[in-house]
């Protein structure tokens, strides 16, 4: 009896594969997809280099008005919209650099957002 447990045994040992029913993996089926293109990038690219053109015009017009303190002035730009970051030390200067800004070529619109700060 002994004999025919341990054969038992040992046949049900070699049936199995070593992995309990919990730690089996159920078996994915993948379903085909339609591949998509991919999205040209170059608009975007286009629109980027073009905003960062348009900035680098600003900041180089308010660096060759001698009367702009330019270095503390952030320039962005967004199809035509100007943004102007930083301080300056009165009114009066900022005011002359947002028309300064205004006078480059395809700005369509300016968000003057300088600082008034006394001593910058």
């Amino acid at each position: 009896m002994k004999h025919a447990a341990s054969a038992l045994a040992a046949l049900a040992l070699s049936a199995c594969d070593g992995l309990s029913v919990a730690e089996k993996k159920p078996q994915a089926r993948v379903a085909p997809v339609a591949i998509q293109p991919a999205q040209d990038a170059r608009p975007a690219d286009a629109a980027l280099e073009a905003n960062k053109l348009l900035a680098g015009r600003v900041k180089q017009a308010l660096e060759q008005d001698e009367n702009a303190l330019a270095a503390g002035i952030d320039v962005t730009a967004d199809a035509g919209a100007v943004t102007l970051w930083g301080t300056t030390p009165s009114a009066d200067e900022r005011a002359r650099v947002g028309r300064v800004a205004l006078e480059v070529e395809g700005v369509k619109s300016l968000d003057n957002r300088i600082a008034i700060v006394k001593g910058s």
